[in-house]
């Protein structure tokens, strides 16, 4: 669930947006918790959560930035390894892209129950003002995680965007981040997710209910 605040063109995802957040090795254990240990029958406690499934495992992508008319500015390459941690409570994504500079991020998602909303953080190298925070709904019908993000710029002025994350199938997803000023809504990142591994069949059944 890309993503975030303004940084370089070629740069990731603004995530998640939504898919939704940013640093730290990707695919690597939790402190104090050894990955090989999780039940392989584990599930996410709620429903709202257990929509989340769909973004497990690890990701090619291809980003495609614009400037303000539309135009393409650059295409940017670059991977995502997405893990349950804090037992299934907290979705953790890897970002990793390259352009004119490495870019490294981690986004934690998680369910708030309370205001039934999706909650999340989003960190990455480039960026200096602190964590952008997202919140979001899910769309069942189209697979579609819809998050606001906010973070801000380096003169201290909110940044907003929103980001729309669809899953087009169990193995492909794309996220378009626009750019919201006031009533004006400009789009500035598309990233496509390809699955670098064989999906998993109780997640292509999740994709399917």
């Amino acid at each position: 669930m890309p993503i975030f605040a303004e940084r370089p063109a070629a740069a990731a995802p603004v995530i998640l947006a939504m898919s939704a957040l940013a640093m730290v090795s990707a695919g690597g254990a939790e402190p104090g918790q050894d990955s090989a240990k999780t039940p392989v029958s584990a599930k996410p406690p709620t429903p709202e959560l257990a929509n989340l499934e769909l973004f497990v495992g690890p990701w090619n992508v291809v980003e495609t930035h614009y400037d303000e008319r539309g135009n393409v500015l650059a295409t940017v390459k670059g991977t995502e390894e997405n893990r349950w941690v804090l037992d299934q409570h907290v979705l953790q994504r890897s970002y990793t892209s390259t352009g004119t500079s490495a870019f490294r991020a981690l986004g934690l998602v998680t369910y708030n129950t309370l205001e039934k909303k999706y909650h999340g953080v989003w960190l990455d190298n480039l960026s200096s003002a602190g964590p952008a925070v997202l919140k979001g709904d899910w769309e069942a019908q189209t697979k579609t995680l819809i998050c606001n993000l906010e973070s801000f710029a380096q003169d201290g002025k909110p940044v907003r965007h929103k980001i729309v994350e669809r899953f087009v199938d169990p193995d492909t997803r794309v996220a378009t981040t626009f750019l919201v000023r006031g009533q004006e809504v400009t789009k500035k990142l598309e990233v496509r997710y390809t699955r670098s591994a064989p999906c998993p069949s109780s997640i292509r059944i999740l994709f399917d209910d």
